[in-house]
């Protein structure tokens, strides 16, 4: 976990220093240009297999991780660094109320006081105040739901029988994160 963290940290420092001289589209392809010539790679060696599942999900999948990463790394080059992660962490919080209303998952009382909380405290932490929060700050929000969405999408292909859903989904030009 603790390497995982740092990976993830060293990942937004470097793409905040990168965003100086490049766009967060370009900073996208750099980052991914290696993980698909690794996934030709991989593929050569063991051709992927497609049992089943529901094509027009892996569409989505990847239409909702390739934007969340693009408003992901947009938002780290516009505001600062510690927003811009707070922001995309709300992806678990999105996820929650997804799979309320998409996969029909129950939520309880506690479950309920502690988004709220959550979403408050990402008001809090961002814009202590209240004022100030731009368009940036709300495209970091929707890049946190759109990552949560992509995750939602995941678990409704595994639902429909297809069990590598997630490794089969995860063409880095189109994964998140």
């Amino acid at each position: 976990m603790f390497l995982s963290a740092l990976v993830s940290a060293l990942n937004g420092a470097i793409a905040k220093v990168l965003g100086e001289d490049l766009s967060a589209l370009e900073i996208v392809f750099f980052r991914n240009i290696f993980g698909v010539l690794f996934l030709f790679l991989m593929l050569r060696h063991t051709p992927a297999k497609l049992p089943g599942g529901k094509v027009h999900l892996l569409v989505f999948r990847g239409i909702f991780g390739f934007s969340a990463m693009i408003l992901f790394f947009y938002t780290i080059t516009v505001i600062p660094l510690g927003e811009a992660i707070t922001l995309n962490k709300t992806s678990p919080l999105f996820v929650s109320v997804l799979a309320f209303f998409l996969l029909n998952e129950r939520l309880g009382p506690k479950a309920v006081f502690a988004l709220l909380a959550g979403f408050v405290g990402v008001l809090l932490i961002t814009k202590p105040t209240g004022a100030g929060m731009g368009y940036e700050h709300f495209l970091g929000i929707m890049g946190g739901f759109l990552a949560a969405a992509a995750y939602t999408t995941i678990k409704k292909i595994k639902l429909y029988g297809n069990r590598n859903a997630d490794t089969i989904c995860s063409v880095p030009g189109i994964a998140i994160y």
